[in-house]
């Protein structure tokens, strides 16, 4: 986790960040995704790792033998969104 604003900077060069409405169908399997989300009340950022799969409101990344889940958004009780995480990934990806 990255808390430091100049290193997150350096590290998002020629990363563009993914609107929420384009999350669905954003991700093709192998993007690199770095992300900013919120892990025991503090907001981070995490290097990432390559995309593998969606799951309730959550996707999936794995990074060499390591698989690990991300949360899109985090819900309270009710159902209303309480906090979004961001997403991104390289300006011109590759298929």
């Amino acid at each position: 986790m990255i808390k430091d604003i100049g290193t997150i900077r350096k590290e998002l060069d020629g990363f563009e960040e993914i609107e929420e409405i384009e999350i669905p169908n954003a991700f093709k399997k192998g993007n690199h995704i770095k992300y900013i989300t919120q892990k025991n009340d503090e907001e981070s950022f995490y290097k990432g790792g390559k995309f593998n799969y969606y799951g309730d409101d959550c996707i999936y990344l794995e990074s060499k033998s390591k698989k690990w889940c991300v949360p899109i958004c985090k819900r309270n009780e009710d159902g209303s969104i309480k906090y979004k995480s961001r997403f991104f990934i390289k300006e011109k990806e590759e298929d």
